[in-house]
């Protein structure tokens, strides 16, 4: 909840000095309890054969680390993946029987989604930001200025900061349109709404009071979606419901259906109004090659060319920012990420990494939908709700298509806690 509600990674410019070395406070009050609540989980509980391989798989990123770039740093930044995203959702897989019921969880967390998004929408009406604004200026040269003047008053040295293995200077010197959110970035912030709209849908269709407040909370979210000029939260948004839909037409096909054109409808409303319409169609006339993000994001596509002599194990986690930049041939050739984050897990991890996250990802998401079709015939509103939180986790991995989704704290553990949820249906 607290990375859906606050842009944590502004913490790292609060730092102890420990060992000479200067370490973000928030490592203390964020990854630490998250490892341990791991290490807990991990030696308590009962494992079976996708529990265990969820803890097997990044294991596959240590040849990369270890014989690529700069390993401390490179084990650093995967220790940081995984206390953000991947420990967190099989704390949550593996501690199911004692957690309350994933529907209950969800609930709860929806709530603090909603309150995201109602501060996203807060931000388009008033074009202001209080939570982002002092920390991401509004232009380059103004970034370059904030990074620098937070370093010279850490403690510290610059020429350590770049030693440094426990912390590194934000470099990616990039602006973002509104609504920034909780996030500081559209991108991003955008992603980590787009799983929670099923949900909402979903308990508005099983809800036996407040339907009309969960109808509300839905077209919230939908509209904050629609209005944020993100096209990777648009790409998500088609594929999250049209996912939901196609997992839901043929057992309910009246209701599905009314989603379907009810979500027509909220787009045809929205399109009425002038400044709403311009706003949308400005950006649906941006999907072009003039368009610099999207010159930028095919010019990295070349630097697949960095695995040249490290095929199998790739450069290293983390190490993109060493190698890409030979290869790059786009408009932006100082911004260290290919705004793809399967592409950088295949340069950083290399041939092994790569297929060991796709069969891994591909096998339980499998294993997820054959038990969602038997818990279906035994209680179709449970079954209604892992095909949400499937659908949801599916409109979150479409985003990463469009940026480095684990290197984003929300972004990371809510991909893979949405995952570790629908994954408990294993367990029923």
């Amino acid at each position: 909840m607290t990375y859906l509600l606050f842009p944590l990674q502004y913490l790292q410019t609060y730092r102890w000095a420990i060992l000479g070395y200067a370490v973000p406070v928030y490592y203390l009050g964020v990854i630490l309890p998250v490892l341990f609540c791991a290490l807990y989980a991990l030696i308590t509980a009962k494992k079976s054969k996708w529990e265990i391989l969820w803890w097997v798989f990044p294991l596959a990123c240590l040849g990369g680390i270890f014989w690529g770039e700069e390993p401390v740093w490179s084990l650093r930044q995967w220790t940081s993946w995984m206390a953000r995203g991947a420990a967190a959702g099989g704390s949550l897989y593996l501690l199911a029987a004692k957690l309350p019921s994933s529907s209950k969880l969800i609930k709860t967390v929806y709530g603090a989604a909603l309150l995201a998004s109602l501060f996203g929408a807060y931000e388009l009406l008033t074009h202001s930001n209080p939570m982002t604004d002092p920390y991401v200026p509004r232009s380059i040269p103004a970034v370059q200025q904030a990074a620098l003047s937070a370093e010279l008053r850490g403690p510290g040295s610059l020429t350590e900061a770049a030693e440094n293995p426990f912390y590194r200077p934000y470099s990616n010197y990039t602006t973002s349109g509104r609504p920034m959110g909780t996030q500081g970035n559209r991108v991003p912030y955008i992603s980590i709404l787009l799983p929670f709209l099923p949900v909402g849908i979903w308990r508005w269709k099983h809800s036996r009071k407040n339907r009309a407040l969960w109808m509300s909370s839905s077209l919230i979210l939908f509209s904050v979606i629609l209005l944020s000029q993100a096209r990777s939260g648009w790409v998500g948004l088609i594929t999250c419901m049209g996912i939901y839909v196609l997992l839901n037409f043929k057992e309910n096909k009246r209701g599905t259906t009314c989603i379907f054109y009810g979500a027509l409808a909220v787009l045809f409303l929205a399109l009425i109004f002038p400044q709403t319409r311009q706003r949308v169609l400005t950006r649906v006339q941006s999907f072009n090659l003039r368009d610099q993000d999207i010159r930028h994001r095919l010019g990295s596509y070349p630097t697949v060319a960095a695995l040249k002599g490290r095929w199998l194990f790739g450069a290293g986690y983390g190490n993109y920012p060493k190698v890409y930049q030979t290869h790059y041939t786009g408009p932006f050739p100082n911004l260290a990420t290919p705004d793809n984050q399967y592409l950088r897990w295949l340069i950083e991890t290399g041939i092994v990494g790569f297929g060991t996250l796709v069969l891994f990802l591909r096998g339980l998401v499998l294993a997820i939908w054959r038990r969602i079709r038997v818990l279906e015939g035994e209680d179709p509103e449970e079954g209604g709700f892992y095909k949400a939180l499937l659908a949801g986790w599916a409109g979150i991995a479409t985003t990463f298509l469009f940026f480095d989704g684990f290197y984003w704290g929300a972004p990371n553990i809510t991909f893979w806690c949405f995952l570790g949820l629908a994954a408990t249906c294993l367990k029923k």
